[in-house]
């Protein structure tokens, strides 16, 4: 699921939000996408919905990254 929302083609087509620099790490499903320092960390429903603009998903988020992937959607 984190895979797509955080693609090349879902940025194109969804306005997905970049995650450069970041980590996603679903905390209720294995699965963590991209590269860097900074973690976010959620539910991968919540991680998804950020990365896509839902900002009422952004609250369910930690993380140091956690601000900064709100302030990208």
């Amino acid at each position: 699921m984190l895979t797509f929302v955080t693609s090349p083609k879902a940025r194109k087509r969804f306005g997905a939000a970049s995650i450069d620099g970041l980590v996603l790490h679903a905390t209720d499903i294995d699965e963590r996408v991209g590269t860097g320092d900074t973690v976010v960390s959620g539910p991968a429903l919540a991680l998804s919905g950020a990365v896509l603009g839902r900002s009422p998903h952004a609250a369910e988020l930690s993380g140091d990254g956690a601000s900064m992937l709100a302030a990208r959607s």
